[in-house]
């Protein structure tokens, strides 16, 4: 018996660079997103998957301070971001998407 409102992962996989576009495959949801830029940069999200009322829409730029980290993680079932979701990792040193698909059957 599982834990209410999670999904069993039946696979993680991860997208990584320094800069770059990364969609999320059909199917799985954002569990994690890190990035870094050394001098500074930023990055955007277009949220996507069935907890999105309309296709993927960019938010406005999120700003890295020069030098720092961020990141943002979700338990696999309340992740609000899913198959489609698009990152824009502009003038960053590094980034890191993880990414977890739901067991069938």
């Amino acid at each position: 018996m599982g834990i209410p409102g999670l999904l069993a992962i039946s696979r993680f996989s991860y997208a990584a660079g320094a800069s770059g576009t990364v969609t999320v495959p059909s199917g799985a949801v954002v569990v994690r997103v890190m990035t870094l830029s050394v001098g500074g940069g930023s990055f955007t999200i277009a949220p996507g998957g069935p907890n999105q009322v309309a296709g993927p829409v960019a938010g406005s730029s999120v700003p890295l301070p020069a030098g720092t980290w961020w990141t943002a993680e979700w338990a696999p079932g309340l992740s609000p971001l899913g198959g489609g979701t698009q990152f824009v990792f502009t003038t960053t040193d590094s980034y890191y998407v993880e990414y977890a698909t739901a067991k069938v059957g």
